[in-house]
């Protein structure tokens, strides 16, 4: 049998009755803890509902993933919120120094942040 987990007011994963309460919980957007665009980059967090530790023992729930650029398919699993705000924050940094490398790609990304947050 699977386990399906949706999360609580305070951000804690608690075991779902079954799968229509996890689908009923997770189809108002509750999954995601954090979106960051970075240029034509995409950090991903969200949290799973399934647990991807696939062994008995620790449960795995959350999981940072990066679209394009240099760290293309770069993945994380975390078991907390609190870890995954912190793993979505270093995998943005990472993203960030991938830029740094080139100076104007940079300066190009830092100008396209900005239009978005002014617009």
């Amino acid at each position: 049998m699977v386990d399906w987990y949706i999360l609580d007011e305070n951000k804690n994963p608690v075991k779902a009755k079954d799968f229509m309460e996890y689908a009923n919980w997770s189809s108002d957007g509750n999954r995601i803890v954090e979106q960051t665009d970075i240029g034509n980059v995409k950090v991903s967090t969200v949290f799973l509902g399934l647990d991807h530790s696939f062994t008995k023992g620790v449960v795995i729930l959350f999981e940072t993933m990066v679209f394009g650029g240099e760290a293309d398919e770069y993945q994380q699993r975390y078991q907390t919120w609190k870890e995954a705000v912190k793993g979505h924050k270093y995998a943005c940094r990472m993203v960030l120094k991938t830029f740094a490398l080139e100076p104007d790609k940079l300066q190009k990304v830092v100008i396209e942040s900005l239009r978005k947050r002014i617009s």
